[in-house]
């Protein structure tokens, strides 16, 4: 059984498919072997997702944040060294004056974030405090943070922060002299050929854009409906977390970025380099996940992105140039398909 064959296998009699609305892209040296899109953009009007159609990414924005900050280091604008309190002028604050650009880029900050990630359902409660149409760049969401005790200080130590992605974001505009958005759309989207990503508002009306859902649950835990994210995500996206792209824009970026497209062959090697762990097979580097076998040797790299009413995974499996974009608009839907994948392309049982 080919690669294609087991991915048919694989998708198609996963239970979580039921459960899925989004799409799922499969590209070997850049042919599409397997492409399923599943449930609907718009729920209430039963407008299908499609090809073309345009998904929110969570976390799966780090990886662009990452690269513009190699792009400003690679033009000579600050350094990997480049320290984050004097750069942006932030003292009188409880950001550490030792963390440097690098310290963020692989989550060793320390930092304490504006968020608690181990609570249940902590993202989309953080904006029943505060309303989300407030947060419409990087700069307004500083403030929910640079208050916050550390947890550690700068050092290898890797501890998952998005209040760090929020800093890169500001150092970005602050050397770059334009917007987050603006320099991601010019100098990482439009490079890349992304020709329908953005950063889309979630209170204007987007054309082939997927509306995010959260399950409404009974007591029971049996999903009996669903409501829209409008109020639980911020309102623009932010450098931590929320750019729009399809799953072909998806495949694009990753393309682009192992292609050279991005930056020159130097920082393209220091951007596709594990630097920091996690866990046994999983580690971190600058913006992106890579797991590695019991040899180091890089089986994936990319990133997932979870957010209320939005669940992406973005992979490039090297030893089998294969490509892997999973875009869905339902809490936590592309997880137990991506897994699927991962079996049927490393040949797992």
């Amino acid at each position: 059984m080919d690669i294609t064959e087991r991915l048919y296998s694989a998708i198609e009699a996963s239970p979580a498919l039921g459960d899925f609305s989004g799409i799922i892209l499969v590209k070997q040296a850049g042919k599409e072997i397997y492409v399923k899109t599943a449930g609907f953009s718009d729920l209430t009007n039963q407008i299908a997702n499609t090809a073309q159609t345009r998904f929110a990414t969570a976390s799966v924005t780090k990886m662009f944040t990452a690269v513009a900050i190699l792009q400003l280091i690679q033009n000579g604008k600050l350094s990997f060294d480049t320290r984050v309190i004097d750069y942006l002028r932030l003292r009188k604050t409880s950001i550490d004056e030792n963390i440097l650009v690098s310290h963020l880029l692989t989550h060793t900050s320390g930092m304490g974030d504006y968020f608690n990630d181990a609570e249940p359902d902590a993202y989309e409660k953080l904006w029943e405090k505060i309303p989300n149409y407030s947060m419409r760049k990087p700069e307004h969401i500083l403030p929910l943070f640079i208050n916050k005790s550390p947890v550690f200080k700068p050092t290898s130590k890797f501890m998952y922060c998005d209040a760090g992605y929020i800093l890169l974001g500001l150092i970005i505009e602050k050397a770059s002299g334009i917007s987050y958005f603006d320099w991601v759309c010019q100098k990482i989207f439009k490079r890349a050929g992304m020709a329908d990503s953005d950063f889309l508002s979630l209170e204007q009306s987007n054309a082939n854009t997927a509306e995010g859902y959260i399950p409404l649950k009974d007591a029971s835990g049996e999903v009996v409906g669903w409501k829209k994210n409008i109020y639980a995500v911020p309102v623009n996206g932010a450098s931590d977390g929320g750019a729009f792209m399809t799953a072909e824009d998806g495949y694009r970026f990753m393309y682009a970025l192992r292609m050279k497209k991005l930056l020159n062959d130097k920082f393209t090697r220091e951007t596709l380099l594990p630097r920091v762990n996690d866990d046994n097979d999983w580690k971190y580097g600058y913006g992106i996940w890579f797991q590695v076998d019991k040899g180091e040797k890089i089986k994936r790299y990319g990133h997932s992105g979870e957010d209320p009413g939005v669940s992406c995974r973005v992979y490039y499996y090297p030893a089998f140039d294969v490509d892997i974009t999973i875009l869905g608009n339902r809490s936590l839907c592309a997880g137990s398909i991506m897994d699927r994948i991962d079996k049927a392309i490393t040949k797992a049982n």
